[in-house]
């Protein structure tokens, strides 16, 4: 019991009142405190009645010859830290689970501890791929990172692709060599050692993403699980950006009122980030398909590895052309009209 208490009751045990009002008294006293105390112990979590508390997203289903997106807002969600279950490979067929590819480099390498946070606050099966982007980083040094973290909170959700940098070559090799094609032919290849290593099944849901990203705590299970179970192809949700949006310049100060601007996403170039959605894994599965889902282009991919044949490709867009196109191929798509996501933080950082 609080010492503060005790010094109240033997205040009041010094005053001259009947006896029979005391013992009252420090009876209710110890009642309240015994309910306070369970109160205080007792871990809450709130989540919202999926079946009742969202809009009827049955009612703005459509057919396979049309394609919809429906926008919805949600009442904010309050939830406590713990442990994501366990992802089981051989169950990938089983229910919707989330894998989380993240492309990281050695300056972000210090944002892993925050970005990984974000995640372990779900109650939905989530395993997040680190793709190490380029060759100045140290995989060794990444991953005693990885052990670090996950040791101290014992758990278990994060790892590093065996991606290399000769993979990646072998899907873009332009010439003359252009390194930094942000990313995106390491990204393909992580995909399809996905899809070989038999680690996501089609049920299965993607989120492509920076190491320097931030997402809203408890965000998965309380906002984008129900558009999982509904088997909605894409669901996307408002964010925070780090780049100029109109006529707002990122880099100056005068003018702007910094670089956290808001923007209500939608599936097109330049009005939302590949990290504000996710993706059904079915639009990436079948390879054998030449509708499926890529980074870099069927005939980007032939030239680079052509002789003699010049490589032009805008890859700064790569992943705005990706959503336009994964759109067009969709029948259900969705839109969460929430700010969850805070896009690269180390940009915004340097700014300020």
């Amino acid at each position: 019991m609080n010492l503060y208490y005790i010094y109240i009751i033997i205040i009041l045990a010094s005053y001259p009142v009947k006896w029979s009002f005391l013992i009252v008294l420090i009876f209710s006293l110890g009642f309240f405190l015994i309910l306070s105390d369970a109160f205080a112990s007792q871990d809450y979590i709130y989540v919202m009645n999926r079946k009742s508390s969202f809009v009827n997203d049955e009612s703005t289903l459509s057919n396979n010859s049309t394609n919809t997106t429906t926008t919805t807002t949600l009442p904010p969600i309050t939830s406590i830290i713990h442990g994501p279950p366990v992802f089981d490979i051989a169950q990938m067929d089983s229910g919707p689970r989330l894998i989380v590819l993240a492309r990281v480099y050695h300056k972000q390498f210090s944002y892993i501890p925050q970005f990984l946070s974000c995640f372990i606050n779900e109650n939905i099966p989530i395993r997040i791929f680190f793709i190490v982007t380029d060759t100045k980083s140290d995989p060794n040094q990444l991953q005693s990172l990885l052990d670090w973290y996950q040791n101290s909170l014992n758990i278990d959700m994060a790892s590093i692709l065996p991606i290399t940098s000769q993979d990646a070559f072998d899907i873009y090799n332009p010439s003359p060599p252009n390194p930094n094609d942000y990313g995106y032919s390491y990204t393909d290849a992580a995909i399809e050692y996905l899809i070989d290593q038999e680690i996501a099944g089609p049920n299965d849901y993607i989120l492509f993403t920076n190491a320097d990203n931030i997402y809203s705590t408890g965000m998965f299970t309380n906002y984008i699980l129900h558009y999982m179970e509904l088997e909605y192809q894409m669901i996307a949700f408002d964010m925070i950006s780090h780049h100029q949006r109109g006529d707002v310049f990122q880099n100056d100060k005068e003018s702007s009122t910094g670089t956290q601007f808001h923007l209500s996403v939608s599936f097109q170039v330049a009005f939302i980030d590949l990290g504000a959605l996710v993706f059904r894994f079915s639009l990436f599965r079948d390879k054998a398909n030449s509708n499926h889902l890529q980074f870099v282009p069927t005939e980007i991919r032939v030239a680079s590895h052509t002789p003699g044949q010049s490589v032009s490709w805008n890859s700064f867009v790569a992943d705005g052309d990706l959503i336009v196109k994964a759109a067009s191929m969709c029948n259900k798509t969705m839109i969460i009209r929430q700010t969850l996501f805070l896009h690269q933080v180390s940009h915004i950082e340097s700014f300020l």
